[in-house]
């Protein structure tokens, strides 16, 4: 594993949206950091409680679907890069 004195030339990340201090811990280190929000999240925490039309009726398969296009739009990096 790189140390902070020697970031990789080209590696990628993926984390989840809810680990946004594991985002800036390895962005900090050189990673390129994918973190996708949730699918129809537009706004705030606040904004989406205020009005919940946008992610009535979101479910597990639609979730699953969502970060799964996100990690196969990762294929084409090579596996040191991930």
């Amino acid at each position: 594993m790189p140390t902070s004195s020697s970031p990789p030339q080209s590696s990628a990340v993926p984390v989840t949206s809810g680990l946004q201090l594991n985002a800036e811990y390895f962005r900090d280190r050189g990673y390129d950091v994918s973190a996708p929000e949730w699918p129809r999240k537009q706004g705030d925490v606040q904004e989406l409680r205020e009005a919940t039309d946008a992610i009535e009726g979101l479910g597990l398969a639609e979730i699953v679907e969502h970060y799964d296009a996100q990690i196969r739009a990762l294929e084409h990096l090579s596996p040191r890069q991930i």
